[in-house]
């Protein structure tokens, strides 16, 4: 069973996009929120040298943000994963291919009555059975 020790969290990126089933719901930009967690299958060689080779979270949150601002979607769904098709491609090219990747969307503030907190949906590509470190 794989065991990943250690991950690189980037707890909440957050702009607005044209996201909705409906022409007049995604005529308006409205806010969303993606978190990522990296997981390493041994701790990173930055954690024993302070000038080793490390993943820029700068360049992946860039990226996502940039199809997230520039795009249309309908479905919350279909956004998560071209955005986690999007932040995988970024970490094979940049040395993380052996990096397991989680991806959540939440569209903050759905025009849903009652619905407090928005609407998530997730995906990850951890083997099964996989354990990992606790997230803080």
């Amino acid at each position: 069973m794989p065991h990943y020790p250690a991950s690189f969290t980037i707890h909440r990126l957050a702009f607005p996009a044209h996201l909705g089933v409906y022409d007049a719901e995604r005529a308006s930009p409205q806010p969303v929120a993606v978190a990522l967690r990296l997981y390493f299958p041994q701790a990173p060689a930055a954690t024993q040298n302070d000038s080793a080779r490390f993943i820029d979270y700068a360049g992946v949150s860039s990226a996502i943000t940039h199809a997230g601002t520039t795009r249309e979607y309908r479905l919350i769904e279909f956004m998560a994963q071209e955005l986690f098709t999007l932040a995988r491609h970024y970490l094979d090219a940049h040395g993380g291919a052996e990096v397991k990747l989680w991806l959540s969307l939440t569209k903050l503030a759905p025009n849903v009555e009652y619905l407090e907190q928005g609407a998530s949906f997730a995906l990850c590509d951890l083997p099964e059975g996989a354990t990992t470190a606790p997230v803080a």
